[in-house]
């Protein structure tokens, strides 16, 4: 099974973890944006 997941670049060297995140979470319907999961992040 091959799922329809939004693609984000990461925008920075150091937040893989937070664009994943939001790939997986765009993917739902809800995109709360880089600058606040690199925040939750931390």
């Amino acid at each position: 099974m091959r799922l329809e997941v939004p693609f984000y670049q990461q925008t920075k060297h150091v937040n893989c973890g937070p664009s994943a995140l939001r790939m997986i979470i765009s993917y739902f319907d809800k995109d709360p944006g880089i600058e606040v999961l690199e925040e939750k992040c931390k």
